[in-house]
């Protein structure tokens, strides 16, 4: 029996939003239009890649400009040019001289969801993803996850350590106790100057960039959390999981997918499903803002380019 693959994503999906989980994961669609900081996010996670398989900043500088092809005219692919490329020359400045010992980069790995009464892996479903970086630091192995923030404070941070997606890489990491280290790039909040009534000229890119190196030079520019995981952590993950599995076989049966009214505007905006939900899932809706993209499409070659205009 071929069993459905599941995700982090799929699993937090689901834990959010029922309805949102069935739009993405049974119906496959996705809005036509993706979120500016999703992809920015993506593009960031490649350049890091490209830099830990072989250091050059050259690469990674070039991959950019290929991504922001629209920068010479147009404003939000400049602006996010402008950010990918300051926040990349000033990372790899900071950690050039980087103690971890790479062991492999986006690491992909395909597991059996198991039962935790029974030991026995679930007929349905198996447990897959990629992980960013895998790392040895003094003798221990880490699996490091990359995040893009445009804010990066306590609530944040205290979040990580409940992470989902933490406690699964750990768990699929090996038999020995891992350590998850959460490596934070904070997205700057400052704007390139345009021509006013009291400035003549914009700014030019070259001073721009002199000023985001200056903020990306502050220390809460660039923040690593480490966090570890032992065989408890692991008990109750596979617990957490099989319920899942549990819950999402009963929607299957029933059709009913619920959806949390109070996930609709998490991070104080719209969810990306927020249209089909307020027009009680019309057609007309669907056909003209969505489009279809196979589920799990980060694990395929289906992905979308990064860069959006």
């Amino acid at each position: 029996m071929n069993k459905q693959i599941s995700t982090y994503t799929m699993w937090s999906t689901f834990l959010h939003c029922e309805r949102r989980a069935y739009w993405r994961y049974i119906r496959e669609m996705v809005p036509v239009r993706l979120d500016d900081a999703l992809t920015f996010g993506s593009l960031i996670h490649e350049c890091l890649a490209s830099w830990y398989k072989d250091g050059s900043s050259e690469s990674v500088l070039a991959l950019i400009d290929d991504n922001y092809t629209e920068r010479h005219y147009d404003a939000t692919a400049r602006k996010h040019w402008h950010y990918a490329r300051a926040m990349m020359l000033a990372y790899m400045n900071r950690y050039v001289l980087d103690n971890w010992g790479v062991v492999a980069i986006e690491h992909e790995f395909d597991q059996p969801l198991k039962n935790p009464a029974t030991g026995w892996g679930s007929h349905t479903f198996r447990l897959c993803g990629k992980i960013d970086l895998a790392v040895m630091v003094n003798d221990r192995a880490y699996v490091v996850e990359h995040k893009t923030a445009a804010t990066i404070d306590a609530a944040y941070i205290e979040g990580l350590n409940l992470s989902l997606q933490a406690d699964i890489y750990s768990n699929v990491a090996g038999d020995s106790p891992v350590g998850v280290i959460y490596n934070l790039l904070k997205k700057p909040a400052i704007r390139q100057f345009e021509a006013n009534q009291r400035r003549k000229e914009p700014e030019t890119d070259e001073a721009f960039q002199a000023r985001l190196a200056e903020k990306l030079s502050e220390p809460d520019a660039f923040q690593r959390f480490t966090f570890l995981y032992d065989m408890n952590d692991r008990r109750r993950l596979q617990a957490e999981l099989w319920e899942l599995t549990n819950r999402w076989r009963r929607c299957t049966r029933s059709g009913m997918w619920l959806q949390d009214r109070q996930a609709c505007f998490r991070f104080n905006k719209p969810c990306s499903y927020f249209k089909l939900c307020s027009s009680r899932d019309s057609e007309d809706v669907l056909n003209e803002f969505y489009e279809h993209k196979a589920a799990h499409s980060e694990l395929t070659q289906e992905d979308t380019p990064h860069a959006t205009t």
